[in-house]
């Protein structure tokens, strides 16, 4: 394909062009009988032809060559598979472009496709509106509006317009079908080979594998370990797999790598967080003496750290504020000196309610000590029971420590139970003989 080649032609320059007046209409061999004269073909409609097809090679970067007349086919080929890419001139949230030939309201149905490069990473829902048209609003695949970060900028997103029942109340959406650097959205997998969306995935909140901390004298820091662990959003929301996870926090600092929110009571208990956001991975603590912490973080997180939380640990406080006491962690259960719950010669038959709010943090779930059977008497024996017990419920989750104590001595028995009312254990004690008394001591609990 190439220009005219011929005599009598002369360069495009001179060429004709279309008349600037008269009706554009068809054209007719004529008719003699009616006296209608056949249309002469005028040379300003071969220019206009000729330029069309030129036209062509050159939007598909192809070089006239005047021997090949395959060239117009493979010209038209090369252009299918080129994307004309849209330069964003909306704002966040709100896209918008111009096309070279403005779409209209009549050219704008479904099907048609957009390349748009990117200026503003979006925030949340957004919308798409073309050469001043209305805007509509853009769904992922997954046929729900986009949340955020899908539109990334700098990538190109590939916007198709589509009409579909029951979507956007039968309304016309963009359906973003990629974007380069921003997350794609998905339908719910039903089946074994579907990709999953996020909230599909199975987390339970507290996840940790071999989480560790071990701090062997009272101070103001403490390093937990784990070889991986679930931080979410929310509990049902998203969650952020850490793997390696190392992180010391000091109650003499604030923020990440110290303490959030209210610092942690003389004597009580510190929740240690994980958190995670766009600065990474820390970690923080913050009060838990008098109120159950939540597994996600109740407050606001810092700043660079608001993707998610999650509760690692509930560490014991010592006397002095801003120094925790001796503890170590093994996964969800810390064990450090505790103290008696019970110290006395008061037996109560019946079983009791037995609160600690010094030794049996809000958050624990089973709580791990030892009872101590006493007699005092010089020359008599003693025969002391005590039973540990989960609840109310006699007999329910027990630990019996029924021993005759001979004169002047002690016997110890472990026990562990469940916490079933807040900071506090169940236990029945009776005892005859000598002078009998007993301890109950708190030493380690499970959160």
């Amino acid at each position: 394909m190439d220009r005219l080649i011929a005599s009598n032609s002369v360069p495009m320059a001179q060429a004709d062009t279309a008349p600037t007046t008269g009706t554009p209409q068809g054209a007719t061999d004529g008719n003699p009988a009616s006296n209608v004269p056949a249309t002469r073909w005028p040379s300003y409609q071969y220019n206009a032809i000729q330029e069309e097809l030129i036209a062509i090679l050159t939007a598909a970067g192809v070089t006239p060559d005047r021997t090949n007349n395959g060239q117009i086919a493979a010209a038209i080929k090369a252009l299918r598979g080129k994307t004309s890419v849209l330069a964003d001139t909306g704002a966040v949230n709100a896209y918008a472009a111009v096309n070279a030939t403005p779409l209209t309201a009549t050219t704008w149905i479904d099907g048609v496709t957009q390349a748009v490069k990117i200026a503003h990473t979006n925030t949340g829902g957004s919308t798409y509106a073309p050469d001043g048209l209305a805007a509509i609003p853009i769904y992922g695949l997954g046929l729900a509006a986009v949340q955020q970060g899908e539109l990334f900028a700098g990538g190109t997103a590939i916007l198709m317009r589509m009409t579909i029942a029951g979507v956007n109340s039968g309304n016309p959406i963009c359906v973003l079908m990629e974007c380069a650097g921003g997350p794609q959205q998905v339908a719910a997998a039903t089946a074994s080979q579907h990709a999953v969306q996020f909230a599909q995935v199975a987390t339970v909140a507290g996840t940790a594998r071999n989480l560790n901390a071990l701090l062997t004298a009272q101070g103001a820091s403490a390093t937990w370990t784990a070889d991986e662990l679930l931080i979410k959003s929310a509990l049902g929301g998203l969650a952020y797999q850490v793997g390696g996870f190392n992180k010391t926090v000091s109650l003499g600092g604030a923020g990440i790598g110290g303490v959030v929110g209210t610092v942690p009571a003389a004597n009580g208990f510190a929740a240690i967080y994980a958190a995670i956001g766009s600065s990474g991975v820390g970690i923080f603590a913050t009060d838990a003496t008098s109120a159950k912490a939540p597994e996600v973080y109740g407050g606001t997180l810092p700043v660079g750290y608001a993707y998610g939380s999650q509760l690692i640990s509930i560490a014991p406080i010592s006397a002095i504020a801003g120094q925790f006491a001796a503890f170590v962690q093994t996964n969800r259960r810390v064990g450090w000196a505790g103290g008696n719950i019970v110290a006395g010669s008061s037996f109560t038959g019946s079983n009791a309610v037995t609160p600690s709010t010094a030794y049996i943090p809000p958050n624990a779930r089973f709580v791990t000590g030892y009872t101590q059977l006493a007699n005092s008497s010089a020359s008599s024996a003693s025969s002391i029971s005590v039973t540990i017990q989960d609840s109310v419920i006699s007999g329910a989750g027990g630990w019996p420590n029924a021993q005759s104590v001979p004169a002047s001595s002690s016997i110890a028995e472990g026990f562990s139970v469940a916490v079933s009312t807040s900071q506090s254990i169940y236990r029945t004690v009776t005892a005859s003989g000598g002078t009998p008394s007993h301890t109950i001591a708190v030493t380690a609990f499970e959160f």
